[in-house]
């Protein structure tokens, strides 16, 4: 006599945070029916035991991921959605060129985590963000026996992915650079470098200089004759540049003594010398004076005297002079002859600029004296026969 009775359906059961856990399937009324919804109607008899059954909670839920500029390797990928019912699975990490992946951050995770597995039965919307550290390494300049930037061992530089460095050029005395020598990692053109994941080194490669070594005061022959170098490195040996010889006049007397090397600054060096590790151009200009030696003058004044005296010595620099002529009693001065005269010369003069010992020797000519008579007739006068001249070396005389 009951009314019609239609069961209620019990609700999806829930977890402990409210997720379903399992759904209702329907009413087994112990004939291997499954019955979503159970009548009974009016009239109906008999006992009657309904069992519920139930499934496992099948929904989908998603994961959405933040790669934070990272990518998955090709041929791997996470999924975006998943269900109770759903094998665990772990999430492939991402990689970022130039960072190193320090873990996820997101559901149900307290800090950063490497290895990120969602077990069967997990349920609930999922978000998770890719953290990363940024990846440095390091970069060696080496200047190869110079300096960069006033340092001379090599200096190392640590900075991030991707961080961009203005390269000096290095320095080396003696040297002029030429460019760098990149090896290993990081990025290097028109003088920058860009830091990537490996460590890099530049080294410094030189071209060695040329200096000159300038010669003036010098003739082309005395500069040939000297055969000293007019370049060097700042590997050359130590240089001592040979000093030319006096200069001579075309009898072989000295005409110049060299005094030195003039480097320019007003000093004169009587010896050059360029040492080993020397640089920069030279200039040396040969100092020169006039010779200045003393020649001899000797005199035979062959029995005669002088009035003032003659120079015995004399220099090239000695200004212009005339022998003084000497006097001898009963002789008249005919002349000298001697150093560049062969036939006697009554004034002899040695001009400025005049080398070389001298001598000369003085030479005269009998004074004619005259013996005259009086009181005698030319007859008597011819007749005796007495001489009428006489000199200081006739013989002696009785008229």
């Amino acid at each position: 006599e009951s009314d019609t009775i239609t069961l209620n359906n019990p609700s999806t059961r829930l977890d402990n945070n409210g997720y379903p856990l399992e759904d209702f399937l329907g009413w087994d009324d112990g004939t291997g029916n499954i019955m979503p919804t159970v009548i009974i109607n009016t009239g109906s008899i008999g006992d009657k035991t309904y069992t519920a059954i139930w499934k496992v909670n099948e929904d989908a839920y998603t994961i959405t991921y933040n790669l934070n500029g990272g990518y998955l390797e090709q041929g791997k990928t996470n999924p975006n959605g998943y269900n109770r019912e759903t094998d665990a699975f772990t999430l492939n990490n991402p990689i970022r060129e130039g960072y190193t992946f320090t873990g996820w951050t997101g559901t149900d995770l307290t800090g950063e985590t490497l290895v990120v597995t969602v077990p069967k039965g997990s349920v609930g919307n999922r978000s998770y963000t890719a953290n990363y550290s940024i990846n440095q390494s390091t970069l060696t300049i080496d200047p190869n026996g110079g300096k960069y930037e006033d340092v001379s061992a090599p200096r190392i530089f640590t900075e991030d992915y991707g961080t961009v460095k203005v390269i000096s050029l290095s320095k080396k005395r003696g040297y002029t650079f030429v460019r760098y020598n990149h090896t290993g990692g990081g990025i290097f053109n028109n003088n920058t470098y860009t830091f990537n994941d490996d460590d890099g080194t530049l080294t410094a490669v030189y071209e060695i200089n040329n200096y000159s070594i300038n010669y003036s005061g010098l003739t082309n022959d005395e500069l040939n004759s000297l055969n000293n170098p007019t370049t060097f490195t700042v590997e050359s040996d130590t240089i001592t540049l040979t000093n030319p010889s006096t200069r001579l006049d075309e009898n072989g007397y000295p005409t110049e003594d060299f005094v030195g090397w003039d480097d320019g600054t007003g000093n004169t060096l009587t010896t050059v010398t360029i040492e080993n590790g020397s640089i920069d151009d030279r200039t040396y200009t040969a100092i020169w004076k006039e010779n200045d030696n003393e020649y001899s003058i000797t005199y035979n004044l062959n029995g005669g005297t002088l009035q003032d005296s003659n120079p015995n010595t004399y220099k090239r620099q000695t200004p212009t002079f005339t022998l003084n002529n000497p006097s001898k009693t009963g002789y008249t001065f005919a002349g000298w002859t001697g150093t560049n005269l062969d036939n006697p010369v009554v004034n002899v003069t040695v001009q400025k600029g005049s080398v070389g010992n001298r001598s000369y020797t003085a030479h005269y000519q009998t004074i004619d004296y005259s013996i005259t008579y009086g009181g005698l007739t030319s007859e008597e006068l011819t007749s005796l026969n007495n001489p009428t001249t006489f000199t200081i070396e006739s013989d002696t005389i009785t008229l």
